[in-house]
């Protein structure tokens, strides 16, 4: 299921979740904007951000979160969408 997904995928389904569910104006979104800073989500709000992108694209929260080296505040959408396609084993 996975081996089709590319980084376009993930970042378009990142950008669909957090301005469905979580209120961000799409044109606040470019690929360099902080989680925490720039897009004013608080550490519970990207901790159920990542879960959701971990439920859409079936792969162990845990195998994300083990991956993120920084604060989650300080995540940017581009590092997420690498994380995420990391935790996919797309390589």
């Amino acid at each position: 299921m996975h081996d089709k997904t590319s980084k376009e995928d993930i970042y378009n389904e990142v950008i669909k979740i957090l301005t469905k569910k979580y209120g961000v104006e799409e044109d606040e979104i470019k690929q360099d904007s902080i989680l925490g800073d720039d897009l004013n989500l608080g550490t519970l709000e990207i901790q159920d951000f990542l879960l959701d992108i971990s439920e859409k694209f079936q792969f162990e929260y845990e195998d994300l979160i083990e991956n993120i080296e920084e604060e989650l505040e300080d995540l940017t959408i581009n590092l997420t969408v690498s994380y995420i396609y990391d935790a996919l084993k797309l390589d």
